[in-house]
């Protein structure tokens, strides 16, 4: 369907050539002889220039774009791939964390198996494929390996040992012995609510994550590994006396999840790998922290991998509501270029130059959310997003970003219907839209290249600031502009095209306000929700952007849908009328200075009804 429609406008775009902006109404005289001398102009320079007589269009952009999707989804696979649902260790130090080294395996959403999974074997994926309705974290030939420092510190240790142990009795030196070989890395699993029975909360605010001789003495915790409280549970059991049902707690002794991974000897330098998993029993953001209680450990790195499975596939649970989002907005955007390419196709001889812009925003669109459908799936399958794939769908999405902001900026210009050319306003439009597609595509590339995780709040800001102050550049450049095309048309009483602009600048003044709506809803969504406790609700706060870029883009299609010049600019009696046609520069500087001069003398207002017998359209909404 995709290439179909490239295939439609690219035919459309050879067979027409873009001056088919034929107007049942007669052109002014003296313009029409000025475009027809330039035109003869246009044709002689080309003819000098070894341009061969008629100039031959290139196809539209979006055509080349369409064919480079449907060739790389099947290179893609040849390209480096990010890290995602499979995390890779390969040689990562651990930091220093308070009294321990700590690395953080990962962080994922994910949803609680099926309840007919819960005893199946976590390694065997069933008839159904990866959506079996299992999920788990796995752990795959995990292992740790410590410095070369840390091996000959402890002979000289045990050298020095050696010559103080005469005095000791033989119980002390097996206990020594005992705890050089039993050096261990421990992995924890525990779900973000019950971070708080990681570690121990100090009276002076501190926390400790390794026990010590006297915690253990008052928690019960072992000295030298992590301190960890089993979580209490509410089961319901029945009373032997009264023979009713009660709730009672009890700990779960298996929750968090906590394995050790020991160095056997003081000259081991590899660790005894990790091949465990974990089932997943109820819904919520899990967390894998590795942590090491011995300081002689410090430079220990970790290999290996982790599968994140959810019961539908690999993909994250902040994302896993992406894939059928980006499905339905693909069949939206493929329904809305159907509808526009037919009109295209019917309506060929009225196209005017912003219908090809149009043309161009929809198929952007079209591709953005297809690129990004198929990243998201091939997340699903495999657990890895490819490097190429998803910059292509992040350059693309800040392509239509920066080219939808652009067109609305140009339609409220009142190109295409008050003006036929943007004159000098064009460098400046090309400069705002190349700044905001740069600043959007750096953000989008931080945020979804190379990890899945959130960014910190300080790289967010750095980042999202520069876009936040485009976007309100662009705001005010577009309504000042559609301030002053409103009064050009209610001066001149061209009703027609001023019921137009009506309509659209109360689109997108609406659109305004539901966008300063929802931004303050994200400010109060991250604000309360620093350890992503609302995770299953994430995915909203960026497909609103998204739906409502839908939503204005078919408005715009819808208004400046290719038509009869006689349904486009005609007046109320239902003919044309001559003043309906693109005025000169000359003219609009006149009607601007004439609009300067009632305004400052107060017998003007924007919207306000004509004197005139043909009335006016009333007052603006």
């Amino acid at each position: 369907s995709f290439l179909f429609l490239s295939l439609i406008t690219l035919n459309l775009h050879v067979r027409k050539s873009t001056h088919t902006q034929t107007r049942a109404g007669k052109r002014a005289r003296a313009r029409n002889k000025d475009m027809k001398e330039e035109k003869k102009k246009t044709t002689k320079t080309t003819k000098k220039s070894g341009g061969g007589g008629r100039r031959r269009r290139p196809p539209p952009l979006f055509v080349v774009v369409s064919f480079f999707f449907i060739a790389f989804c099947d290179v893609d696979r040849f390209f480096y791939c990010v890290r995602g649902a499979i995390h890779r260790y390969e040689d990562a130090y651990f930091f220093s964390v308070g009294d321990a080294f700590i690395y953080r395996g990962g962080r994922e959403g994910l949803f609680a198996s099926k309840e007919e999974y819960y005893g199946d074997d976590w390694g065997v994926v069933a008839p159904g494929g990866l959506a079996n309705g299992k999920s788990y974290i796995r752990f795959n030939k995990v292992a740790f390996r410590r410095s070369l420092d840390s091996i000959v510190e402890n002979d000289d240790v045990d050298n020095d040992d050696a010559l103080g142990r005469r005095g000791e009795n033989e119980g002390d030196q097996e206990k020594k012995e005992e705890d050089e070989e039993n050096a261990v890395v421990q992995a924890v699993v525990f779900e973000v609510n019950d971070r708080d029975r990681v570690g121990y909360v100090t009276e002076d605010g501190g926390r400790r994550y390794c026990c010590d001789e006297a915690l253990a003495k008052t928690s019960g915790c072992s000295p030298g590994r992590v301190i960890v409280r089993p979580k209490t549970e509410l089961v319901e059991e029945i009373d032997p006396e009264t023979k009713k049902k009660k709730m009672v707690e009890v700990e779960n002794v298996d929750w968090p999840w906590v394995t050790d991974a020991y160095f056997e000897g003081a000259d081991q330098l590899e660790s005894r790998t990790v091949d465990d998993a974990v089932s997943i029993e109820e819904t919520g953001m899990y967390y894998l922290w590795f942590v090491i209680c011995d300081p002689k450990l410090a430079g220990t790195t970790v290999n290996g991998q982790t599968a994140w499975k959810n019961p539908s596939g690999y993909l994250p649970g902040m994302m896993a509501a992406n894939l059928p989002f980006y499905l339905f907005l693909s069949l939206a955007y493929l329904a809305l270029g159907i509808c526009w390419a037919i009109n295209y196709a019917v309506k060929w001889k009225y196209l005017m130059q912003i219908h090809h812009a149009m043309t161009f925003v929809v198929s952007l669109g079209m591709i953005e959310t297809c690129v990004w459908y198929y990243d998201y799936s091939n997340f699903n399958t495999t657990g890895f997003r490819p490097y190429f794939v998803t910059i292509f769908a992040v350059i693309v999405s800040a392509a239509r970003k920066s080219v939808s902001r652009a067109l609305v900026l140009v339609v409220s210009m009142g190109y295409g219907v008050v003006r036929p050319t943007l004159g000098g306003f064009a460098p400046k439009v090309l400069a705002l839209s190349g700044a905001y597609f740069i600043a959007s595509a750096t953000l989008d590339v931080v945020a979804n290249v190379g990890a899945i995780d959130d960014l910190t709040s300080g790289a967010r800001v750095f980042l999202v600031l520069p876009v936040a102050a485009l976007d309100g550049a662009f705001i005010l450049w577009i309504f000042t502009s559609l301030s002053k095309t409103l009064a050009q048309l209610q001066q001149r009483r061209q009703m027609a095209k001023l019921s137009l602009y009506r309509y659209f600048t109360n689109a997108l003044a609406l659109s305004v306000v539901l966008s300063f709506v929802w931004v303050v809803y994200e400010m109060w969504f991250k604000v309360t929700d620093a350890f992503n406790e609302k995770w299953e609700a994430d995915w909203i706060t960026a497909a609103f952007w998204h739906v409502l870029n839908f939503a204005l883009t078919a408005v715009i299609c819808f208004l400046w849908r290719p038509m009869e010049p006689e349904k486009f600019v005609g007046n109320k009696s239902g003919s044309v009328d001559a003043n309906d046609s693109f005025w000169m520069e000359e003219e609009m500087i006149a009607v601007d200075n004439e609009l300067a001069a009632s305004s400052s003398s107060g017998h003007h207002e924007l919207g306000e009804d004509s004197d005139d017998d043909d009335g006016g359209a009333g007052k603006m909404e």
